[in-house]
């Protein structure tokens, strides 16, 4: 269980970004440290039910979604987010709950939040259809 100050601030950031996480078609997923936040169509695209049920999954996020071959696109494409404050995009393979692998185009870009950097990733190209 994350601490009550986490749990106040998945709250302050889920409702500042509502209308883009409600909204958008693309599959969308927000990052800061451990917490990992997305709308609807992410968590159907990695084939959860909501987006409660992706975020209480207790797999290491996003290391057992991603590829070994690709997750050290993603984690750079982070890392260049947090610490240089740059945009980026990246070509990540996903691995959906029931294994099946779909290669998707991202664009990562940082977001100041109160006193912190977000990583906001929309997935813009998926190479494989999902329901």
């Amino acid at each position: 269980m994350l601490p009550e100050t986490d749990l106040g601030l998945i709250k302050r950031i889920k409702t500042y970004f509502s209308e883009i996480l409600k909204e958008s078609e693309d599959p969308i997923f927000i990052q800061l440290n451990d917490i990992k936040i997305c709308n609807e169509n992410f968590a159907k695209f990695l084939g959860f039910n909501s987006t409660d049920e992706f975020e209480k999954d207790k797999k290491d996020f996003p290391n057992d979604y991603v590829t070994e071959s690709t997750i050290s696109d993603l984690t750079t494409a982070y890392r260049e987010a947090k610490e240089h404050y740059a945009g980026s995009t990246s070509n990540v393979a996903w691995i959906k709950k029931d294994n099946a692998t779909v290669r998707t185009d991202i664009v990562t870009v940082p977001f100041p939040f109160e006193d912190h950097i977000l990583v906001f990733n929309d997935i813009i190209l998926i190479y494989q259809p999902y329901k």
